[in-house]
């Protein structure tokens, strides 16, 4: 799941993708979030206190991205 932080003043929460879907929360400056979909330029994210939602990833900086575990078989000899 990828780690953003809020780059701008405050940013709105919607219940969906667009800005047609309606304002659940706010988030503000430096802000943590996890991201895990993306769709257009919105991501689905989950705040700290496990509040879900979607915000535009333009008022988002991804600062990491843990990345699946993958496990390789290998062929003993």
């Amino acid at each position: 799941m990828a780690k953003y932080i809020v780059t701008t003043s405050a940013l709105r929460i919607r219940s969906g993708p667009g800005t047609t879907f309606s304002i659940i929360g706010m988030l503000y400056k430096n802000a943590t979030v996890q991201g895990d979909e993306i769709k257009n330029d919105w991501v689905h994210i989950t705040t700290s206190d496990n509040k879900t939602g979607w915000s535009h990833s333009g008022y988002l900086a991804l600062v990491d991205e843990t990345l699946p575990v993958v496990f390789v078989a290998t062929k003993d000899t």
